[in-house]
Formats: structure tokens, sequence, C-alpha cells
């Protein structure tokens, strides 16, 4: 990952705070969804994929859905739920980019 993905994966996870999206986990469809405040009703998922040691989160927003192959964070969304997983320690960011940690499931 290069330093301009990398600020652009710190810029979406300030974005997404600032926007007041919120994530839940979604247990039934092993996926997580966001939903935010400003957009009422408007709700997207993503799933967190391994690839190797490092994750990478696939959203079906429009910007998630015309990602180029190998982007870890193509929206704002997946940044979201791959900063929830830095707090929920199955995440981390390590060498500018989101790798997975002994917790993440396999």
């Amino acid at each position: 990952m290069t330093m301009v993905t990398a600020g652009r994966a710190l810029a979406a996870e300030i974005r997404f705070v600032e926007e007041g999206h919120r994530v839940f986990l979604d247990s039934d469809r092993h996926c997580f969804t966001v939903v935010s405040d400003s957009r009422p009703g408007v709700r997207y998922e993503i799933v967190v994929v391994r690839q190797g040691g490092w994750l990478r989160a696939v959203c079906d927003c429009p910007a998630g859905r015309h990602a180029k192959a190998g982007v870890q964070t193509a929206c704002k969304h997946g940044a979201g739920v791959l900063r929830r997983g830095a707090r929920e320690g199955w995440a981390r960011w390590e060498d500018g980019r989101w790798v997975a940690t002994g917790a993440a499931a396999a």
C-alpha cells in the first residue's frame, strides 16, 4: 500500500465517523451492516475477506462495487469496519495495510 493509499484510508475513516455511520454485525448473513444517521434507510453490507495474512473489506456501495482488485478499503464503510476490527482485536494496521491478528477467525 502506498502512502497515497494509506492517506485515503485514513480520510475514509474520518469521513465515516464525521458522517455518523455505525457498524453492526449481522451474524445471520455473516457480514457487517453499516447505517448512517444522515441517510435514514440506507444500508450497506460489508464482507471482510482474508487474503493471506491481510484483510480486505468488500462493500456493496457504489464505490465498493467499482473498486480495483487488491484495494483494501475502497470506501469509508469498509474502513469503518476494519477500524472496528482494530478496536475489537481481530485486525491491526501494520506496515501500511490491515492485517489479521491471532484473534481473527480463520
